[in-house]
């Protein structure tokens, strides 16, 4: 957010002129949405940054828009511009697929795109080239000054920068987040939208005995002062429960959660020994409760910046003790690390693991975990082993394995840096499911590898 001399500077030369900008802006979410036009390419940013009322007018102009590309993330909605008859009319593009994207998949309309979270700026500016830019922001202060809230990281201001119409939707329950490639003013903006709308909370869901099994090899390798980049869901969870003890913690991370907020909490984060933003909360996006988010309104603390610096591998390398953690859904037998896609079937994206594992790697006693259960369970019901002789088919590699250090399930944790595709398999095999380690050496065995019980 600019600072107070910027706000004080500009509100001198304006007056009080914004509240009448805001006021004549003020329209309807049809309105707004009257102002698309066909071919036009739409950037609604992510999660709780995506507008729902535009939106869904959006979606009534159907029948006489064409080639409208509507560029979103993690859609907290399950928006009619999904469904597959949309599909021509207006096309929903995504980085990163959530519950709503993998649902309405199969009609046909729903564009996974692969792009590492860290090329945002690049892939707004190159791919996206958006002429319109439409997503949610706080309420003005008192000078005119919006923000574009916990999401705004998402290369919202190259898309402010690059669109010919911006539409804003103020949201009562949007925090003001600070931050200079966060902030807006109203005169800025094209059109105003006013909700009642809620911001979308994503809180944390509780951790499972396997959960807590896995964070349990994971926690105790994660020493005092490191800075730490922890994943959303289950497993990640636990292992910032089970960092509670640790002392002086730094955060400096692509998605800030409630499980971090807990470590924060509990006293456990000060940030003091990082190297980059000493003290303070680095991330690019944030969703969680309702109370992350009142943490999070207009506080010092906490460093908003975009996705190109906080999954920045160079950047975060810079970081002493730089702790990257990170989950996925199958691991092959050499350390082939899959995150995104099983077979054809998109699950979520590339989002940002390629390039935290690297910034570990970059850092002076850095480390990366990749974590997982031990088994997954097919549609089918049958139960097979998460790590496998090889990927399925169709299934893409997200974290190479060169790349790849330690990988953890719930019967162990091991590192496979630097380790022969032998020891690897043998290492892997010592973490399997009990129950399919015997398959595993014998499916080896068909190739004439041996691996000792």
């Amino acid at each position: 957010m600019a600072d107070n001399n910027e706000k004080g500077t500009l509100s001198e030369k304006q007056g009080e002129s914004w509240q009448q900008n805001y006021k004549a802006k003020l329209c309807s979410a049809q309105e707004a949405a009257g102002r698309i036009r066909s071919g036009d390419s739409i950037y609604a940013a992510g999660l709780s940054a995506m507008p729902h009322d535009f939106t869904e007018a959006l979606a009534e102009r159907k029948a006489e828009l064409k080639d409208v590309d509507y560029y979103g993330c993690l859609s907290p909605y399950c928006f009619k511009i999904m469904d597959g008859d949309f599909r021509g009319h207006i096309n929903y593009h995504t980085v990163f697929s959530g519950g709503f994207e993998r649902l309405k998949a199969p009609e046909g309309n729903i564009n996974q795109l692969s792009v590492h979270l860290a090329e945002s700026d690049r892939f707004v500016e190159e791919r996206v080239k958006p002429d319109v830019l439409a997503v949610n922001v706080s309420p003005p202060d008192k000078h005119g000054w919006m923000t574009f809230g916990p999401c705004g990281g998402m290369a919202t201001h190259v898309a402010k920068q690059l669109a010919g119409t911006v539409i804003v939707t103020v949201q009562p329950g949007q925090p003001k987040v600070p931050g200079e490639f966060n902030v807006i003013h109203v005169d800025e903006v094209d059109a105003v939208i006013e909700t009642q709308v809620p911001i979308v909370t994503l809180p944390s869901g509780g951790a499972t005995d396997i959960n807590k099994r896995i964070a349990s090899h994971i926690a105790p390798l994660v020493p005092d002062g490191a800075t730490i980049q922890i994943g959303i869901g289950g497993v990640p969870g636990a292992v910032a429960a089970g960092l509670s003890g640790k002392k002086d913690l730094g955060i400096h991370t692509e998605m800030l959660t409630d499980s971090m907020f807990e470590l924060v909490k509990c006293g456990a984060v000060t940030g003091n020994r990082k190297n980059i933003h000493p003290g303070k909360i680095v991330y690019g996006f944030a969703a969680g409760s309702n109370e992350l988010y009142e943490f999070l309104d207009d506080n010092p603390q906490c460093i908003i910046r975009p996705l190109s610096e906080t999954i920045n591998s160079h950047l975060c390398g810079q970081n002493d003790k730089f702790i990257s953690i990170n989950t996925c859904l199958v691991v092959s037998i050499t350390g082939q690390v899959a995150a995104e896609a099983v077979n054809f079937t998109q699950i979520s994206g590339t989002g940002g693991q390629l390039d935290l594992v690297r910034a570990a790697r970059n850092s002076r006693g850095g480390k990366s975990f990749i974590a997982l259960a031990s088994t997954r369970t097919l549609k089918s019901g049958k139960t097979v082993s998460a790590i496998s002789l090889g990927l399925p088919a169709g299934t893409p590699v997200t974290t190479p394995r060169t790349d790849v250090e330690y990988i953890a399930t719930e019967y162990g944790v091991v590192n496979l840096r630097y380790k022969s595709n032998l020891e690897r398999a043998e290492a892997l095999i010592s973490i399997a499911h009990p129950d399919f380690r015997q398959e595993l050496r014998d499916g080896l065995a068909h190739y004439g590898v041996t691996i000792p019980d």
